[in-house]
């Protein structure tokens, strides 16, 4: 085998060495909330104003790109009205390397979006939070035990010293 072909074998070798290990470096602990995937089906509230409106939720929460993300569909709709959407939200929990940390994008059907802080509490159990304003704070903490989701958020408005609830969730695993 000549030089040149020996030196483009070590260096086709270590781009793809070097890109199997990419996709482990990328995973740094992604694989940590798999307990959330499948298809999941329940029912909830929302606080709207001092009102609770209750709704109908669908997640579909799966693995993507080899691993490296998770990804989280969900759809509600109104208890009392088939017509009236809750929820259309498309959400990728991934790792942020630069940040060296866990985010979770969330992008609505009215075309809002936003980057929360996510993390683990403990096993099968998330918390994505997101600051507002410096006193205005939003956190929802995911609980899975077997086949049931409960998930719970809360509001602070004076930079997260006091926390009131604002939304609840139970799904059932369907799949």
């Amino acid at each position: 085998m000549s030089k040149p072909a020996i030196v483009f074998l070590l260096y086709l070798f270590s781009t793809i060495s070097s890109h199997c290990q990419s996709n482990k470096v990328l995973d740094n602990g992604i694989s940590k909330f798999r307990f959330m995937e499948g298809v999941w089906k329940g029912t909830g509230w929302i606080l709207d104003g001092n009102t609770k409106q209750f709704f109908k939720e669908k997640e579909t929460v799966i693995s993507k790109l080899g691993g490296t993300l998770i990804q989280i569909e969900a759809f509600g709709i109104a208890a009392n009205d088939k017509t009236h959407i809750i929820n259309d939200a498309l959400g990728l929990l991934l790792y942020n390397s630069e940040k060296q940390e866990h985010e979770l994008h969330n992008y609505q059907s009215d075309g809002s979006k936003m980057v929360a802080n996510a993390k683990l509490n403990k096993i099968n159990e998330m918390e994505w939070s997101v600051s507002i304003s410096p006193t205005i704070k939003i956190k929802y903490v995911i609980t899975v035990e077997g086949k049931k989701w409960f998930e719970a958020g809360f509001k602070s408005t004076d930079g997260g010293v006091s926390w009131q609830q604002n939304f609840e969730m139970t799904l059932f695993k369907s799949k």
